[in-house]
């Protein structure tokens, strides 16, 4: 959990990014040659086997999954295959980059593979936290402040003793919604921020924990495709 692992601490090539940031992004430059390597299932998806190990009422509140991003959006050629007890299972990419789907934790406890094939640059592997929420226009506001206070937990279990080293999952991103208020549990209200260091983009409409905590609605212009619960801009 994006266990979203410090955002852009390292470069490396793109099949070390695949195999093994989990938490981290590798920005870099595009490149045409291609290579193939593969690395055990559980470095792959970082974090990914003590997410699934949480008890059920410790990550109910919250999804993880994890995006494939190559600078400029070109996914031709680009494979990624899971191997289990001798058998290949091919991953889908899907349009925005996710990996679908993720490896069960009988098939991480049995020491899965995964292959990648793809560009030796130009490529980041993220893991993202969303809330387990339907989205909507209007979303309530004590739900989403119970999925990042339970995100936070999780996130410092997950981690363990390199709790120090992940980003502190503080705030809430509505991608893909332009604005947005806060109804505050006393009929106050307040606008969503923006921040042009969000790492969600600029014109992402966002709150933070010591806002969503004493709010009852967050009305959004519309609905977002997609939520995200991240570190505050820095």
């Amino acid at each position: 959990m994006s266990v979203n692992s410090r955002t852009a601490l390292m470069s490396t090539s793109v099949i070390s990014a695949v195999l093994g940031l989990g938490l981290m992004t590798a920005p870099m430059t595009m490149a045409q040659e291609f290579q193939t390597m593969s690395k055990p299932a559980d470095q792959t998806f970082l974090y990914y086997k003590q997410y699934l190990s949480l008890r059920p009422n410790e990550r109910d509140k919250i999804n993880v999954f994890y995006l494939l991003k190559i600078k400029g959006g070109n996914y031709k050629g680009v494979s990624i295959i899971l191997t289990d007890q001798g058998q290949n299972h091919p991953l889908s990419l899907q349009p925005d980059g996710r990996i679908t789907p993720l490896p069960t934790l009988a098939q991480l406890n049995n020491g899965a593979t995964i292959t990648v094939t793809g560009p030796d640059k130009g490529v980041s592997l993220r893991m993202k936290v969303t809330p387990n929420l339907s989205y909507a226009p209007q979303m309530d506001g004590n739900a989403l402040a119970q999925s990042l206070s339970q995100a936070q937990s999780a996130e410092k279990k997950m981690a363990g003793a390199l709790a120090f080293a992940v980003p502190k999952l503080s705030c809430i991103y509505f991608v893909g919604a332009k604005s947005g208020t806060l109804i505050m549990n006393d009929g106050s209200q307040k606008p969503l921020t923006y921040s042009k260091d969000s790492p969600e983009g600029p014109d992402t409409p966002m709150t933070c924990q010591s806002e969503i905590n004493s709010a009852k609605t967050v009305q959004l212009n519309k609905a977002p495709h997609q939520i995200y619960l991240g570190e505050a801009p820095h």
